[in-house]
């Protein structure tokens, strides 16, 4: 949990300095002075990633060519680290002090996990979206995985840059080749599995909830048609000559797809806005539950929640604060200050143009 945060220049806060509650924290005010910025501070620590955006400049201050931020994180006073990010040209991480070269080594230090109205976008939305979402949900379970991911997309993005070239070098084409295949294997496999596990929590969750058979069903589609790095490796060959007529690498992990299904329906063409806007709330419920399946998960957890609980009906509220409130530390946004039982014992934070004001801890 967050003991302590301290930002500077990111997004319209120039500086400051928080403490907060173990608990349970609400942060007010009206909207566009920084509620949801003050989130994306803590889910960037947490996971390196923006819950909002995939361009770290869009949360440098303006006019800033750097952001800064600081947190120290708690594990039930078993531990305390301070985890530090500067984000400049180019990006540095710190755990107590040391100088951490891997991102892959700092995420799992807190893990957070955010509800966001925009979330509906994982259910009807493009498919990057359903990708980006499946890899936050197994980064924060799997350093490997993430390793896999980032070497992957650094040769994509090397293979690619050549492919739009006047005249490809096919040896150094080639040269790409065998990590390209050997990490599309591993992060198809992560992928496959994690569905798996997604769609059986849904499954829970669902019929917990509804309290009747709902059919629920992921379909995970490799694009590749394969999990084996030879068969990846028998596809770079075929298809090498195609990819310099376009231009493009044309297959592998970031041509993925997920379909969501409800009673035998595709959610992104045929459900309505309603039924993706449950969907997506209750795939975030069942990415936490699937999380806090350990004691150490359930210490370093941080649920943030950015407006999304005012359209839930007093079954619905209730039976997300069951969930959430496994976690070790929960943030809201309202643009006042909630008045209903849930809220009783929360530290609230009054927010305005970027400042920060303890109304009660």
């Amino acid at each position: 949990m967050i003991k302590k945060l301290f930002m500077r220049d990111f997004r319209n806060f120039s500086e400051v300095s928080l403490s907060f509650s173990d608990k349970l924290n609400v942060l007010t005010g009206e909207n566009g002075q920084g509620k949801t910025n003050l989130l994306e501070a803590i889910f960037f620590t947490g996971m390196l990633r923006s819950f909002r955006t995939s361009r770290v400049a869009d949360m440098k201050k303006i006019g800033s060519q750097s952001f800064y931020i600081s947190c120290e994180a708690d594990s039930d006073g078993k531990w305390t680290k301070k985890l530090e990010i500067e984000y400049g040209e180019l990006r540095k991480l710190k755990i107590d002090s040391s100088i951490v070269k891997k991102a892959s080594e700092f995420i799992r230090n807190l893990m957070t996990v955010a509800f966001s109205p925009d979330d509906i976008a994982i259910v009807n939305g493009n498919s990057r979206i359903r990708r980006r979402f499946i890899d936050i949900c197994i980064s924060m379970e799997s350093p490997s995985y993430m390793s896999a991911l980032l070497e992957y997309s650094e040769a994509l993005l090397s293979r690619n840059r050549l492919l739009r070239s006047v005249s490809p070098d096919i040896k150094i084409l080639r040269a790409f080749e065998p990590v390209m295949a050997e990490k599309a294997s591993v992060i198809s496999k992560y992928r496959l599995d994690y569905s798996e596990l997604l769609k059986k929590e849904m499954q829970k969750i669902l019929c917990d909830y509804m309290r009747d058979e709902t059919d629920f069903d992921i379909r995970y589609r490799n694009s590749s048609g394969t999990f084996s790095k030879d068969e990846y490796m028998n596809k770079f060959e075929k298809e090498r000559n195609k990819d310099i007529l376009r231009k493009m690498t044309s297959f592998g992990p970031q041509t993925d797809e997920f379909d969501f299904f409800l009673n035998s329906k595709l959610l992104r063409c045929f459900g309505s806005t309603g039924q993706c806007r449950f969907i997506s709330l209750c795939l975030k419920m069942a990415e936490l539950n699937l999380l806090l399946k350990t004691e150490e998960n359930i210490k370093k957890a941080v649920v943030l929640v950015d407006d999304v609980t005012g359209e839930l009906d007093s079954r619905a509220r209730d039976y997300f604060f069951k969930v959430i409130n496994r976690a070790g530390q929960t943030f809201f946004t309202f643009t006042s200050v909630p008045t209903d039982k849930y809220f009783k014992e929360a530290s609230i934070y009054k927010i305005n143009s970027g400042r920060v004001a303890s109304l009660y801890v």
